[in-house]
């Protein structure tokens, strides 16, 4: 994640691959890894607030020929999305999919090229004088640098991963099990006890707490 300033504030790009490997940590839960780090270097927790659900996500189809099962590709992504549906609580979160990205708080594109190495990655807007982030977009590519096609199911299990920082967890598991392990795309077929409970936790917290004892996986 490489931050930089723009008009008052902050641009994190959110992406997988960009860590080192840790020793897996046996707690019940990673939010002490899940922080934005403010320009002072507090650790703030900040979430979608209850009041924005339905989130409102546009998701397009990718674009014709990119896939020969471009069915399986469209579900694979929408259920990305919906995989974090009442994690947190009933309700929180919760989306809608809307039909205009200007419409969307959380607007997933397609691109030829990822910015990054990964296949995807979340970009966000941090204000931090006043708590507040907003999602730039989620794009994802169809093609490893190698030039060879991501499978359905690694662009699942990938934008699945970035909709959890999309989400609010800004940082990532030390623990290869979790969705939100550093080294995306995690094997788990569905979110583990530690990936809810830590957004369980995230969205108890007042928005803007600050959180003592940060960590990062580095």
């Amino acid at each position: 994640m490489r931050p930089s300033v723009v008009a008052g504030c902050l641009l994190f790009l959110l992406g997988c691959g960009t860590h080192l490997f840790a020793q897996p940590d046996t707690a019940q839960d990673y939010l002490a890894y899940v922080a934005f780090e403010s320009p002072d270097h507090l650790g703030l927790l900040l979430h979608w607030p209850e009041r924005k659900m339905p989130l409102k996500v546009y998701l397009p189809s990718p674009p014709p020929g990119w896939f020969a099962d471009a069915d399986g590709v469209v579900e694979a992504t929408r259920r990305a999305v919906t995989d974090w549906t009442d994690v947190a609580g009933p309700g929180l979160p919760s989306f809608e999919f809307v039909s205009k990205a200007g419409d969307a708080d959380i607007p997933i594109m397609w691109a030829d090229v990822s910015p990054s190495w990964s296949v995807a990655h979340c970009m966000m807007r941090i204000d931090f004088p006043t708590r507040r982030f907003a999602v730039e977009n989620v794009l994802i590519t169809a093609w490893y640098r190698d030039g060879t096609q991501v499978s359905a199911v690694d662009i699942h299990r990938t934008l699945r991963h970035e909709m959890g920082h999309a989400l609010g967890i800004a940082g990532h598991s030390p623990n290869p099990e979790d969705v939100m392990y550093a080294l995306a795309p995690s094997k788990s077929q569905k979110l583990t006890d530690r990936d809810r409970e830590t957004l369980r936790k995230l969205y108890a917290k007042p928005n803007g707490t600050v959180l003592a004892g940060v960590r990062r996986v580095y």
